[in-house]
């Protein structure tokens, strides 16, 4: 008898993204789907919803950031770069896109922009999600910043 005869296990099979109860049918409401699909890991569905967040206000910065993100999270670098370089360009006063292009080009592998660029986001304080871009560049960088990482 061997020690996996009563290991049960159930197969997952694969899901589509789960639809919001409700249609999105506003900014906030599309925002709020978009959080909804990211955080159960549909990234796809995700930036879709972000961008229509977006469509709906131009100034939602927080759209604009978590799309960033999300498609760096999916490995979609080059749209990633792209948007957030014209985010940035938009809205130059904005300190937390530069963080969300900090994060970008860390991806890409331009470490020494990157850290420059979170700098500029870290200026105005402290930031959460610029500290964790910094840490996570740093970390890219190098092994030896595991401790100014933490």
């Amino acid at each position: 008898m061997d020690r996996f005869d009563w290991l049960e296990l159930e197969r997952v099979e694969q899901q589509d993204p789960p639809q919001p109860a409700k249609a999105p049918n506003d900014g906030p409401s599309f925002y709020a789907a978009a959080r909804r699909m990211r955080m159960s890991g549909h990234f796809g569905a995700a930036a879709q919803f972000y961008e229509r967040a977006i469509g709906f206000d131009d100034h939602n910065y927080g759209a604009r950031v978590e799309l960033v993100d999300t498609l760096v999270r999916a490995g979609r670098l080059d749209l990633a770069d792209r948007f957030s370089h014209a985010s940035l360009d938009a809205y130059r006063k904005v300190r937390i896109l530069y963080a969300a292009r900090a994060l970008a080009l860390t991806h890409r592998g331009d470490i020494e922009k990157a850290l420059s660029l979170v700098q500029v986001a870290l200026d105005e304080g402290r930031p959460w999600y610029a500290l964790c871009v910094r840490a996570e560049t740093l970390l890219r960088s190098s092994a030896t910043h595991r401790g100014e990482a933490l």
